[in-house]
């Protein structure tokens, strides 16, 4: 079966997700996104659409270079209740593709956080 995904990179780390689980993607500047912050219990909240959102900075999560950003994904949260929903801050928005579910390959469980957020890969291959 085919789906749509978003392509998003992370410092030297292409990924992949579903287009069901994101409300929407919106592409602000840093100033923009410290100006509508703030910080409670050491967590950071963005101000959008009138709701408060807890932020999730992919990059430094994964300990990689904190490559500057002006691309976040808002994504809903699993039970689709708008009170979930978290942003994730990424490297770079690069595409949103369509994939059959079947060209997905298992992986071996990973170290870190990664283990977390992969489940499968996939082999892109070069058109030339």
């Amino acid at each position: 079966m085919m789906r749509n995904y978003v392509q998003f990179t992370c410092g030297e780390y292409a990924f992949l997700l579903g287009t069901d689980a994101i409300a929407e993607i919106v592409n602000i500047t840093k100033v923009d996104l410290l100006s509508r912050c703030d910080m409670r219990n050491g967590i950071l909240f963005y101000s959008w659409n009138n709701q408060s959102i807890a932020v999730v900075n992919l990059n430094k999560r994964f300990g990689l270079q904190n490559i500057p950003s002006t691309h976040q994904l808002i994504l809903d949260g699993y039970q689709k209740r708008s009170d979930s929903r978290i942003m994730v801050v990424v490297g770079e928005v690069t595409g949103i593709i369509d994939i059959d579910e079947e060209q997905f390959q298992p992986v071996q469980p990973l170290a870190g956080e990664f283990s977390k957020l992969v489940d499968a890969a996939l082999v892109l291959k070069d058109k030339n």
